[in-house]
């Protein structure tokens, strides 16, 4: 009788999507059913199962994916998304549109629990940026436009007044504008530096995608809030305005800034990766 060994990745290939899926959905059911300690971690648990099974749908599609074809950057993109993220929790701390609930007492477990689920955001809308564009539906093509530099440096000055607004003035009012500042800011710093950018694929007329990027913030921000509605530990959110109309717990025109939110965070994960960078990663290689 033989015996065949399957190598350990030949078996991880095949099982580490539906394994991730049955995490996502086994930890938004202990949220549900209120099962203590594990409706803490729901957040950060439940992403990193998102994340595995969408790139093993990538995977299976067209033969590459983040995971398994682009390793390394993967793992870069945690700590930078952390980063990141931690740069819009210090404009929070200023004008207060959302604030946590249920953590952890133990400062420990607090902070790692913070770490994990920060670490999610870059990872989770790349994949879903990657699977949305495997799918080859989306097709968004506008004339060229040629960019003066003119344009450009006064997207940049606009950029810098709408971060330094809400900064200086901090206030629940002011802080949206602090969503596409960032983006103002970056996309043609990005442009002027020669590495991809929303600016570049203006220029060249083809947006799809800046399309499927855009989509992939809703999508993530559909996931993010229904999984944060029925965790212990979680967000809540303070709007001035139309609070009461809400998905989940997010009220709707705050909603509507994931998808400008997603375009402002690929382009600061963008410059950093210019700024670091030696090589082109998969991030560029896939044309993402």
């Amino acid at each position: 009788m033989t015996v065949t060994f399957f190598p350990a990745m030949t078996v991880f290939k095949q099982i580490y999507g539906p394994l991730g899926l049955a995490l996502f959905v086994g930890m938004e059911l202990a949220a549900i059913l209120n099962i203590p300690l594990a409706e803490i971690w729901v957040t950060p648990f439940a992403w990193y199962g998102y994340i595995f099974f969408v790139d093993w749908l990538v995977f299976r599609r067209k033969g590459y994916s983040l995971i398994l074809t682009g390793t390394r950057e993967f793992f870069i993109m945690l700590p930078i998304s952390i980063i990141l993220w931690c740069v819009f929790e210090l404009h929070n701390l200023a004008f207060k549109n959302w604030e946590y609930i249920g953590l952890p007492e133990n400062i420990f477990l607090a902070l790692m629990g913070y770490a994990v689920s920060f670490s999610t955001i870059l990872p989770a809308l790349v994949e879903t940026d990657m699977f949305l564009k495997s799918l080859d539906i989306f097709k968004f093509k506008v004339s060229p436009m040629q960019l003066s530099q003119n344009r450009l440096l006064f997207e940049i000055i606009l950029g810098i007044l709408f971060i330094a607004v809400p900064t200086h003035w901090p206030s629940p009012y002011t802080g949206p504008l602090v969503w596409v500042g960032y983006l103002f800011v970056f996309s043609p710093l990005n442009y002027l530096l020669g590495i991809p950018s929303l600016f570049k694929e203006r220029e060249s007329g083809d947006l799809t995608p800046t399309f499927t990027l855009f989509l992939a913030g809703y999508l993530c921000g559909l996931v993010w809030e229904f999984l944060n509605f029925w965790a212990g530990a979680k967000w809540v959110y303070h709007v001035p305005y139309f609070e009461n109309i809400k998905i989940f717990e997010m009220p709707l025109l705050g909603f509507l800034g994931f998808g400008p939110f997603a375009l402002a965070f690929i382009e600061m994960y963008r410059f950093l990766r210019h700024c670091t960078r030696n090589s082109p990663n998969v991030y560029y290689s896939m044309k993402l």
